[in-house]
């Protein structure tokens, strides 16, 4: 038996989970900046351990990888905050981060799964 649920854009879901990213204002102080954002599982079912990745401004490959965070159930939602050092980075820079990196739970879209910030450096 499958179970056809309707989502608010009118597509059609298996039963699967949707993990979904909202980027929060980012934070300074001296020269740390803090960036938060919401992962949310909008989706009808657990969505199993999952990672993220948030690449941080800096002339190398400046990223971090998460350890596996605990499944969201239908509709929770956890904030994440991440902090680093300014350093050089002076002037416009962008914090992306993106959830579930290397697809591994089955979700409706993965469409969802990235969001950016702007941050400045001082």
């Amino acid at each position: 038996v499958t179970v056809n649920l309707v989502n608010v854009n009118g597509g059609t879901s298996y039963g699967q989970a949707d993990l979904a990213i909202r980027m929060l204002p980012a934070q300074y102080n001296y020269n740390q900046t803090t960036v938060q954002f919401e992962v949310s599982n909008v989706g009808s079912q657990a969505s199993g351990q999952y990672r993220f990745i948030a690449n941080l401004p800096g002339n190398n490959a400046n990223q971090y990888t998460s350890s596996y965070q605990p499944s969201l159930t239908p509709g929770a939602k956890m904030i994440f905050t991440v902090r680093y050092e300014q350093g050089s980075y002076y002037g416009n820079n962008v914090v992306n981060v993106t959830v579930d990196p290397y697809n591994e739970v089955s979700e409706i879209t993965k469409n969802n799964n990235s969001g950016s910030v702007n941050v400045y450096g001082y």
